[in-house]
């Protein structure tokens, strides 16, 4: 880490009541061509959960991968808050589909598997609240092709809520985005200082409501809200220590 977010990390992690988030794909984990083979790098579960043992510190992982996902790939991790689905799914329960979301959603993975069986490449990934169409392993022309149907037409339907990510387009039936997950969480926590890494555009939403003392760390090139930035997942691993030791754990 540079001497700029070495110091900030020090001060932040004194605050009495810490939460400490973090995105999953492209943070702890490499951004992969199959999002079934991504895997967390060495040592990030195991400093997520030295991070959760410490007092005073909430650790959660936001990601827009499903909470079923996400509890597998970090191996049912105790201690760590595990929200999914960009905010939809949370780990101490989901408020269940109204009967018109249910029908609207039943015709959204319909069309979304319609249109992505027919580009070679392209996978779609069923949520509980929608579906998210995964494009990184098609060709270029493809993508741009079938992402740009989806955004003309279910993308625009009532009651469909669209979020844009890197090479993928998640739609749900409702309306949350990562940032405002965070921002509930906090306010139910009722802490003194938040952190957020993630490396995402969608992670950007997190970055916007986090405060004059909080972090916000992005993960690899690109524009960015957040103050600080570092290069790869494998350096996420050593900010969570890094908190870790100034806590005391």
């Amino acid at each position: 880490m540079d001497v700029g977010l070495t110091r900030s990390v020090a001060e932040v992690a004194r605050a009495p009541r810490l939460l400490v988030g973090s995105d999953f794909d492209g943070t702890l984990s490499p951004i992969v061509g199959d999002p079934d083979d991504a895997r967390a790098v060495a040592g990030a579960v195991e400093a997520l959960r030295r991070l959760a043992a410490c007092p005073g510190v909430t650790v959660l992982v936001l990601s827009g991968r499903s909470l079923r996902e996400l509890s597998v790939l970090l191996h049912g991790i105790a201690g760590v808050r595990l929200v999914g689905s960009h905010g939809a799914e949370h780990d101490d329960g989901t408020a269940p589909l109204t009967e018109a979301q249910e029908q609207i959603r039943a015709r959204l993975v319909l069309e979304l598997a319609r249109a992505t069986a027919a580009v070679p490449g392209a996978r779609l990934e069923r949520k509980p609240a929608g579906a998210a169409v995964h494009v990184r392993r098609a060709s270029r022309e493809d993508a741009v092709r079938l992402l740009g149907e989806v955004r003309r037409g279910p993308a625009g339907w009532p009651g469909v809520h669209a979020t844009e990510g890197k090479e993928v387009l998640e739609l749900s039936v409702v309306d949350i985005d990562k940032g405002r997950a965070f921002a509930r969480l906090r306010e139910v926590l009722d802490v003194d200082a938040a952190v957020f890494v993630g490396d995402d555009v969608t992670d950007e939403n997190v970055f916007s409501v986090l405060g004059a003392g909080d972090l916000a760390v992005k993960v690899g090139p690109g524009r960015t809200r957040a103050g600080h930035r570092v290069a790869r997942p494998e350096d996420v691993v050593s900010l969570l220590g890094t908190i870790a030791e100034v806590r005391g754990g």
